[in-house]
């Protein structure tokens, strides 16, 4: 039996050709008498198209098998590289070192640690003041210790200055108790000096001195001053000043 319209051939009882999709019910018996001497021509369409549909089944039939191979490489090399992994993190390196995890500070956590270091320098502690008040009253102490007393003549010019001992005193007057020793400077204003002591006894001692001015011929080279003058001393009428405990210096 073949389909009215195409020529293709229909299977027995097929209700609707499987090629254009014509009823089946109202064939042609005519037709397909005087076409079986001759091959008709839905019979060369439809070799045509068995051929394709046989090309396409064989062609998907070659490609599953390569498909499959495909996927069979990729899983055999994935389970390789699985093996490897497991080879080397169970035998190779069981052991691998511990990486330390780094604390990334957020900016708040920072701006609190900054305010508090700033506090802590703003502030310092009862300890660190002590220390410091300690540090400063040796430090004053040692300065105190460092710098030397202030020495007091008993007579100073720009010249040179006079010390006695203590029990001399220092009056123009006449000595009235025994043992006392009265003593003083005149300071003529022309760059000369009369140095003058007198006891009890009425001995006495006097001496002059002379700085950076002419001077008489009896009179004896001293010394001269850091300024560059140069200091005589001359003696008359008795002892001199300087024999006694008294002592004259340059400056």
């Amino acid at each position: 039996m073949f389909c009215k319209k195409c020529g293709a051939e229909l299977y027995p009882g097929a209700k609707f050709c499987g090629v254009c999709g014509a009823s089946s019910a109202a064939t042609d018996n005519k037709v397909n008498a005087s076409l079986s001497g001759k091959e008709h021509p839905s019979t060369e369409i439809h070799g045509e198209i068995h051929s394709q549909v046989t090309s396409a089944r064989y062609q998907s039939r070659r490609r599953i098998p390569v498909a499959l191979v495909v996927a069979l490489v990729i899983l055999g090399l994935a389970t390789l590289a699985s093996a490897a992994y497991l080879v080397y993190t169970q035998v190779l390196n069981p052991n691998p070192p511990v990486q330390e995890e780094s604390v990334v500070d957020s900016p708040e956590s920072e701006d609190v640690e900054d305010k508090q270091e700033s506090d802590n320098a703003e502030a310092p502690t009862d300890k660190e003041t002590s220390t410091d008040e300690t540090v400063d009253n040796g430090s004053a102490a040692a300065a105190e210790e460092v710098v030397p007393p202030a020495v007091v003549h008993d007579y100073e010019c720009d010249a040179f200055y006079v010390d006695v001992p203590d029990y001399w005193v220092m009056s123009d007057e006449s000595v009235n108790e025994e043992g006392q020793i009265n003593w003083n400077v005149t300071d003529n204003g022309d760059g000369t000096y009369l140095l003058h002591q007198s006891d009890y006894a009425g001995s006495s001692g006097n001496t002059y001195v002379y700085v950076g001015v002419p001077v008489p011929s009896y009179c004896t080279y001293y010394g001269t001053t850091s300024d560059g003058r140069d200091v005589y001393v001359g003696t008359f009428a008795g002892g001199s000043f300087l024999d006694t405990d008294a002592t004259l210096t340059l400056k």
